[in-house]
Formats: C-alpha cells, sequence, structure tokens
C-alpha cells in the first residue's frame, strides 16, 4: 500500500506555531524538541492512519479522529479514497476544542 499523503489546514498549520511560541517564551531549546516530537508523531499517521480515536466516541459531531499527545489533541481526517491524512486542528485538551471545531 501506498503511504498516505499528509496535509495539514491553515488553521491546523497556525496551531503548531502558537504551540511553539508559547514553549519558547520559557523555553525555547524545549520548544523545537517538543515540536519536531509532535510532528514525528503526526507523521506516524502515515502508516497507521486510523490509529488515533474517532471523534464520535468524544462526542463531537464531526467526522475525524483524534491523535492523543500529551496534553495535545491532534484532529485529523483520513481519505481513504484519495489515500490523504488532513490535519484540522492541533488544540490543548483543556481549550473548548467542541466549539473551534464548528
Amino acid at each position: 500500500m501506498t503511504p498516505a499523503k499528509l496535509v495539514f489546514t491553515y488553521k491546523a498549520e497556525d496551531d503548531l506555531n502558537s504551540i511553539f511560541r508559547f514553549l519558547a517564551e520559557n523555553h525555547p531549546s524545549n520548544a523545537v524538541d517538543y515540536i519536531d516530537g509532535m510532528r514525528a508523531a503526526i507523521e506516524n499517521l502515515i502508516i497507521f492512519p486510523c490509529m488515533g480515536v474517532e471523534c464520535k466516541t468524544k462526542g463531537i459531531d464531526r467526522d475525524c479522529r483524534i491523535l492523543i499527545l500529551d496534553k495535545y489533541l491532534i484532529f485529523y481526517q483520513f481519505d481513504e479514497d484519495d489515500n490523504e491524512i488532513k490535519i484540522l486542528r492541533i488544540l490543548h485538551g483543556s481549550r473548548k476544542y467542541h466549539e473551534l471545531l464548528k
């Protein structure tokens, strides 16, 4: 099987940049390592696209999945027909993500 294509929405890219800026305020070198680790975890979806839990099991009325990484929730969709993984948002678990995913 051909590896899936990984695509980030603008909001997901913005989320990643915001996370980096937040972490870099106190620990710049840790921020780089953390974001690199987050990107590596996301890239694992290329091999295992269905490893995240379905959003509906978390009460989210949207066709997506959630990859949990530490305190962050990575929301994504896997389109089997196009063999594409779209990263929708990357949000801290304490945020009101139900509202942000509308």
